[in-house]
Order: structure tokens, then C-alpha cells, then sequence
């Protein structure tokens, strides 16, 4: 029994049953349809393939140069235009310097843009992506691209005498040849430009019309395939006589690895067209069927620059031995199916079943259930299967009471952070801000019994308790608790070092300094508020547990304290920009006060009055614009007999009332709409005031300074004494308008002995001098 048991399939390892099922069902049907293959590969021959890149080749190398002569010829249509000609021959003259007055027209870059764009770019025909006007200094001048017709031109101003298209055609082009084709690679990445020669009556050039070919469209879309034919691994490519290859991107790989040492390049160089089997790449080493014909440039037709190649792998034909094999393989297929069928039929009842209970045991796993039950023991891999899976649940299953513990765990800290900055970000009053925030530490976070904050005072000597929870610190605050920075605890080495310090036994701590409010405490955390790096005080939090802050939850606190910082300052910046505001309104106020008050004084009068309409006989319109005035609000008084609303409105400048307007309004008319036009007039007529009483000062100002300086430019025009004294008494008299003005110097005793003289200067207004 042993024996047999030892030959039982179901104990024999997978790689076994599969390798014997695949023999089976794989191998031997594998040998009989490749001989049958290798039949039909007998009776085809490579005629098919020579024909298919024959045509496709004839048909790539047609259309590539259908839009290359296009192009030129497009580019020299557009130079030879007689109106185009004149247009670009004037704008290269534009800066040309000449004794004599050139017949050229006003155009600008812009005006040659346009022309580029509409005579070449966004032409039917157009295989172009960009055109450029090159002076003959090789700096362009005008630039238009398809991308961005219209736009501004990306080159500019660039100097491009040192590229190949220009260095080409400077040496190339004359009146006897005037177009030339460049080909180069800029950038990896391969390039066709047509330059032609712009000339000048005399013969003499310039400038030249440089125009990029659109590689992508003139090249690439005429190398494709059809899908049938691409599945082949047919691919053409176009490489010129100093080796710049054009191929699309997808079969670019490929043209690579052929072109090098390939047989029929050269060939086609020195103008030979053939279909034929041959070998190319490094060494040889790939064996293809290929077509390869020059292309015809216009000014190359002598000297081909560029050819065309149309490859497949000769080993494609067996792609089209498909249709060929398949009648003969209908019977064979027939069986093999029939077999796989069997087959499948004896995996299944081998591998399934236990396999299928794993996998319902592991969806179960997946949706939170580790009890659900297994495969019985086996001996094969599945029962080894068996058993790491057991073993894996049991880990998963500890991992992850685990990870829901700290995922719980951190919640709660992300909650109770953001519902703390939430709450300190929202906050202006700083007493109320860190009253609160101790409140809200101590309800979010278990281990935490009592939460306070210390603040540094502004000479920065003592540590100051300014929040405290509970009724302790109630009278922790009451006592006016303090502690030294720099002092043998917990608070003030915080404050002196600015980095968190942890006692986490406070029975054998060093630093914990034993309070006798807070005899509980096991072990407490203090984490320095700092602005920058600045120490402006310190959050403490105290636990019943002895070491009970972990890193994760001392990060937490940390984060929560940079914010706490940042609130406070914020909280202490908005009292202060309330309190500057408000000194600021009242300087504001008073000047505004002061200014009017100077001016009803220079008017010589308590207040400025005006009227217009029919003034009413009564007093109510005073007495509401007295109210308007103190109230500073518009009061609306009650109807009059006849049939009118008053209404008084302050005028009100920068908080400041300076008057009032009063109004009666019809009261049919009288609704709110008047009062707000009302309001806004008060407003504008405020502005209009102060602007009136400025200009009047300022030109006060101007006045003043004008007779000073015309008093004193007279004065200082006269050298002698007596004159000056008498010019200065009768400016200064026909200045101020007074009737006598005079100076004088009296000369008595010093107190040293010495002798002091005396000069008068006189003068009467009332007569002439």
C-alpha cells in the first residue's frame, strides 16, 4: 500500500503534474504541427515577399519625392512672385545704408510674417513646419512656424551663420543656382531645409529663404504600413549621403541596427534601383528582403543625396504559411482540443478544490473573518500551502489589532490637533486662547491630567504661569506661580534651552521640580513656544504614569505647540494692530478736528453756512441738525404743516463730523432711496470740502513763500545799510497792509564796558515813496 501510495498522483509536486500535462497537451501536437510546416514552407517560396516590398517600396519612394519636389517647387513659386519679391527684397533693405534713396516699401517683420504664413504655411500643399528670412550676415530677421502661425517668432534675432543650411547656401547659391537643399541632424533628431537666394538688382544676394520640411508629414506618414503588413515587420526608412537617418519612431530601431553596414546604401547612392535578398547590420547578422531606389532632388538629379530602403526579415513568409497549414491542421486541432478538455477536466479535480477553499479562507481574511476553516493537511505543496497561509493569518491577524490600536491612537492626536489649531488659528483675545487650549489638551488626551502655559517675561528672568487647568490651577494663577528661567526644573530649563525636555520618573528626576498643588504627577513634558528663534514660553503637560509621553505623542504635542506659538503671536500682533489702529483713528480724528478749527479761525467765524430754497420759519430743521451733528447719524424728522420731511445728514471726514446738511423733502417723493442719495451727497460733499480747504492752504502757502522771497530778493539787491532798512520797512509794510512799520538798533553799555550804537529804520505806509 505504501507503494501505491508513493505513485498516487496527488502526491506527486505541481512542477511534475504540469510538466507531465503539458507533454501532454502542448508537445506532442507542437511536433506534429511544425512538421506539418515545414512542409507547406516547401511548397512557398519567397516570390510573395520580394513583390510586397517591391510595391511598397515603389509606393514609399513616390510619394517622398511627390512632396519633396512640391516643396521646391512651392518655395521657388513663392520667391519668384513678383508682389512676394518686392516684399521681401524691401524688407532685407529696410537698414541697408545708401546715398541714394532706395524704391523699397514699408513693411515690417510682422507684414513678412503674414506672408510667410498665408504664401507658404497654411498652403493646401504645404509640407513645411517653419519659414525663415536670413539676411546675408546669417541673423534672422523674420520667422513663422505651424505650430504658432502668428505668433511671436521663437528664433528672432538668432545668428545662424554658422549652420549648415547657411554656410551651404552662402557658398552655393548664385543667380545661376538659386535653391539648395541641407540635410543635418540637430539635436538627434534629422532635419531637411530648402534655402533659397533672395538677390538684388546687381546680382548680389541679400538674403536667403530658409524653409524647415515638416519631417513628420513629408517623410514619416509616407513610410507606413498597413496593419497587416506592419505585423510583418516590414519597415522603409530614408538615409542620406552623410548618413542622416529618417524613419517613423516605431520601426526607428530597426532602420538603425539595418543601415549599418548595409550592402545596398552605396548602391543606391550611385543611382541603382533593386528588389532583392541580402544581408546587413554589424556583421550581417540580419538576413532581409529589401527594395532601395534613389530619390530625385531638384538641382541633385546627377548626385542622389538621398535613397530609400523597403526591408522585411525573410523569415516573415512564415506569416503568410498560416492560411496554408490551417485545412490540414483540422483534424489534429480537433484532438488536441479534445485532449486539453480531458486534461483540464483532471486538473480541476486535482488542484480546485483544495485551492478554491484557500482562496474562499483568504476572502473571508480579506473582510475582517480569521476563522474561517482551511484545507485539510496535505503532503504536496498545497498542504505546505496550507500551513504558510495559517501561519500568515495568525501574523496578519496580530498585526493588524495592532495597527488599529495606533491608527485609534493617532486619530485621536490628529483630532485633538486640528480641533486645537482650529480653535487657536480662530482666536484673537491671547488670555482666552491659552485658557482654552490647556482645557481642550487635557479633554483630548487621556494620560494628560493637568495642562499649563508659561510665558517668558519681557526681561526675560522668570517664567511666568498665564493658563492652568482645573481648580489647581486656579490657584497656581491666584498665587502668581512663577519659576526662574534657567532654574533647576522642568520650566525654566525649557525656556533657557529652548528643546523639550522629558522627566519620565519624577521620583528619581533631576530636573522635576515637586509642586505641592500637583503632588500626582508620575512624569511630565514641557516643549518650548519659540517665534523663530525666539523663546516666548513653554507648554507643560503632566501625566498620573510614570513615563507615559511617547515619541509619537511628544511629536504630536510638539506640532501642537508650533502652532500654539504661532496663535499667540498672532493673538498679541492683532491686539497690538487694534491698539495702533485705534491711536491711529483718534490722531486721525483730532487732526481732522484741529485742521477745520484752523480754518474757522482764519475765516474769522464759528461756522460755515449755506442755503438754498425757501428757509422755514421754525426751528425743527436746526434742532435735527443738531442732533445729525451729536448723534452722527441721519435723523429724519417728523412732517411739517407743510406737507415736507425734514431730514439732517453729518458730514462726516474720516470719522470725524465737520457739519451737517439738512434737506425737506416733499412727502409724496420722501422714500429711502432719498435718504441714501442723501447720504452718499453728504459723503461726497465731506471729501469735496476737505479737498477745497487744502487747495486753499497750499495756495496760502505759495503766497506767502512768494512775498518772502520777492522781500528778500529786494533786500538783497541794496548794499547799503540805511538802504536795506528802509527797502525792508516798506516791503514788509505793503505786505502785511499795515500802516507804519519800523526797525531798531539801540547801542547802550555792555555788560563788559563796551559801547553799543543805535540805527532806526522807518517807514509810513500812508504816503509813497
Amino acid at each position: 500500500m505504501s507503494g501505491l501510495r508513493r505513485f498516487s498522483i496527488f502526491a506527486w509536486p505541481f512542477w511534475l503534474k504540469f510538466l507531465v500535462g503539458f507533454v501532454i497537451a502542448i508537445v506532442v501536437p507542437v511536433v506534429v504541427i511544425s512538421y506539418v510546416l515545414l512542409l507547406g514552407i516547401q511548397q512557398v517560396g519567397a516570390e510573395s515577399l520580394e513583390s510586397f516590398i517591391s510595391e511598397n517600396g515603389r509606393r514609399h519612394s513616390s510619394a517622398v519625392n511627390t512632396a519633396l519636389d512640391q516643396t521646391q517647387a512651392e518655395i521657388e513659386q513663392f520667391i519668384a512672385n513678383p508682389d512676394t519679391n518686392r516684399l521681401l527684397t524691401s524688407f532685407l533693405l529696410r537698414n541697408a545704408r545708401s546715398n541714394t534713396r532706395l524704391p523699397i516699401d514699408d513693411v515690417d517683420v510682422s507684414d513678412i510674417n503674414e506672408l510667410f504664413v498665408t504664401g507658404l504655411l497654411n498652403t493646401p500643399l504645404n509640407q513645411l513646419e517653419s519659414a525663415q528670412l536670413v539676411d546675408r550676415n546669417g541673423i534672422i530677421v523674420a520667422e513663422a512656424t505651424t505650430r504658432s502661425l502668428l505668433a511671436t517668432p521663437p528664433n528672432l534675432g538668432n545668428d545662424i551663420s554658422n549652420s549648415p543650411t547657411f554656410v551651404q547656401a552662402s557658398n552655393t547659391l548664385s543667380a545661376e543656382r538659386n535653391q539648395v537643399v541641407t540635410i543635418f541632424a540637430e539635436d538627434d533628431e534629422p532635419a531637411i531645409e530648402v534655402a533659397n537666394i533672395i538677390l538684388w538688382r546687381d546680382g548680389s544676394a541679400l538674403g536667403y529663404l530658409i524653409g524647415r520640411l515638416d519631417v513628420e508629414q513629408a517623410i514619416y506618414d509616407n513610410l507606413t504600413f498597413t496593419a497587416t503588413d506592419a505585423d510583418l515587420g516590414a519597415y522603409s526608412y530614408v538615409i542620406s549621403r552623410n548618413n542622416v537617418l529618417f524613419s517613423p519612431r516605431d520601426t526607428r530601431s530597426r532602420a538603425e541596427q539595418s543601415s549599418v553596414q548595409s550592402p545596398v546604401i552605396q548602391q543606391a547612392l550611385r543611382g541603382a534601383a533593386n528588389v532583392g535578398n541580402y544581408r546587413t547590420g554589424v556583421g550581417g547578422g540580419l538576413s532581409v528582403i529589401g527594395f532601395y531606389t534613389p530619390l530625385q532632388l531638384r538641382g541633385e538629379e546627377d548626385t542622389p543625396v538621398l535613397v530609400l530602403i523597403t526591408e522585411v526579415p525573410d523569415d516573415a513568409i512564415f506569416t503568410r504559411l498560416i492560411d496554408i497549414v490551417e485545412a490540414q491542421l483540422f483534424v489534429l486541432l480537433l484532438g488536441f482540443l479534445v485532449l486539453l478538455v480531458l486534461l483540464v477536466i483532471l486538473f480541476t479535480q486535482i488542484v480546485s478544490p483544495p485551492l478554491n477553499r484557500l482562496r474562499t479562507a483568504m476572502q473571508a481574511m480579506a473582510r475582517g473573518n480569521f476563522g474561517e476553516p482551511v484545507p485539510s493537511p496535505r503532503k504536496d505543496e498545497i498542504g505546505e500551502l496550507t500551513v504558510a497561509f495559517t501561519d500568515m493569518r495568525e501574523q496578519v491577524r496580530h498585526l493588524i489589532n495592532d495597527l488599529e490600536q495606533r491608527i485609534a491612537t493617532r486619530t485621536r492626536d490628529i483630532v485633538a490637533t486640528q480641533e486645537i489649531s482650529r480653535f487657536a488659528v480662530t482666536q484673537n483675545d491671547l488670555q482666552t486662547l491659552i485658557d482654552r487650549v490647556v482645557d481642550l489638551i487635557v479633554e483630548h488626551f487621556p494620560l494628560i491630567y493637568h495642562a499649563q502655559i508659561f510665558m517668558v517675561d519681557d526681561n526675560r528672568q522668570f517664567a511666568i504661569l498665564r493658563a492652568s487647568t482645573g481648580e489647581t490651577g486656579q490657584k497656581m494663577l491666584a498665587s502668581g506661580h512663577r519659576l526662574p528661567v534657567g532654574s533647576l526644573s522642568v520650566i525654566g530649563q525649557v525656556t533657557e534651552q529652548g528643546r523639550v525636555v522629558v522627566a519620565r520618573n519624577t521620583s528619581t528626576s533631576e530636573i522635576h521640580r515637586r509642586n505641592e498643588f500637583l503632588p500626582d504627577t508620575a512624569s511630565e513634558l514641557a516643549i518650548p513656544l519659540r517665534i523663530g528663534s525666539r523663546i516666548i514660553g513653554a507648554l507643560d503637560v503632566q501625566s498620573k504614569l510614570g513615563d507615559a509621553f511617547t515619541e509619537d505623542e511628544i511629536n504630536v504635542l510638539q506640532t501642537m505647540a508650533d502652532q500654539i506659538s504661532v496663535a499667540i503671536e498672532n493673538a498679541r500682533l492683532y491686539q497690538e494692530s487694534q491698539r495702533r489702529l485705534e491711536e491711529l483713528e483718534r490722531s486721525n480724528q483730532a487732526a481732522v478736528s484741529g485742521a477745520w478749527q484752523t480754518y474757522l479761525l482764519s475765516r474769522r467765524t464759528d461756522e460755515l453756512s449755506s442755503q438754498f430754497g425757501t428757509t422755514p420759519e421754525d426751528s425743527e430743521i436746526s434742532e435735527i441738525r443738531q442732533m445729525a451733528v451729536q448723534q452722527k447719524t441721519t435723523i429724519i424728522g417728523e412732517a411739517t404743516e407743510r406737507g415736507t420731511i425734514p431730514i439732517a445728514v453729518p458730514i462726516q471726514l474720516r470719522g470725524q463730523v465737520i457739519g451737517a446738511i439738512e434737506w425737506e423733502f416733499s412727502t409724496q417723493d420722501f422714500d429711502n432711496n432719498k435718504v441714501l442719495l442723501a447720504q452718499e451727497l453728504a459723503n461726497r460733499l465731506a471729501i469735496s470740502l476737505d479737498t477745497a480747504r487744502l487747495f486753499q492752504e497750499s495756495r496760502q502757502t505759495a503766497n506767502r513763500e512768494r512775498v518772502v522771497n520777492t522781500i528778500a530778493a529786494r533786500i538783497s539787491a541794496q548794499s547799503d545799510i540805511d538802504h536795506i532798512l528802509q527797502t525792508a520797512v516798506r516791503e514788509v509794510g505793503q505786505a502785511l497792509r499795515i500802516p507804519q512799520v519800523s526797525i531798531n538798533f539801540n547801542l547802550t553799555n555792555d555788560s563788559d564796558g563796551g559801547m553799543a550804537g543805535e540805527s532806526n529804520g522807518h517807514h509810513n505806509n500812508k504816503g509813497n515813496d
